[in-house]
This record gives structure tokens, sequence and C-alpha cells, in this order.
């Protein structure tokens, strides 16, 4: 599931995200937007966070 997806159906906002990742709001909208890709230690703590809902996969699969 794409990461903007699951923030859009969990209600959770960039800032909330970022608090949970230790990362800054703009860093998560960046992700979220796709205009970069989260380091693969970032990714593991989104996967985390989301409870598996978004992988590693999520990050590079276009279809995703």
């Amino acid at each position: 599931m794409k990461l903007s997806r699951y923030m859009r159906l969990h209600n959770v906002t960039d800032s909330e995200l970022a608090v949970a990742i230790g990362k800054c709001r703009t860093a998560v909208l960046r992700y979220r937007h796709g205009s970069i890709t989260p380091p693969v230690n970032v990714i593991a703590q989104i996967e985390k966070v989301t409870a598996g809902k978004v992988t590693f996969e999520d990050f590079v699969r276009e279809d995703a």
C-alpha cells in the first residue's frame, strides 16, 4: 500500500508520522509524494509503525 493511501485511510498526518519515525514533517511529505525515497532504515520504521501495511516494495514498485 502506498504511504499516502495508508495515511489517508488511517487519518495520519505528516507530523504524526514524522514523530513516530523520528524524521521531520518535510521528509514525510517528500516520502509520501514520492519525490524522495526514504533510506532502508526509515522504511523499516515506516513498516513497523504501519504494522506491515507499507513495506519496502511499496516504495520501489510503480504499481504499488
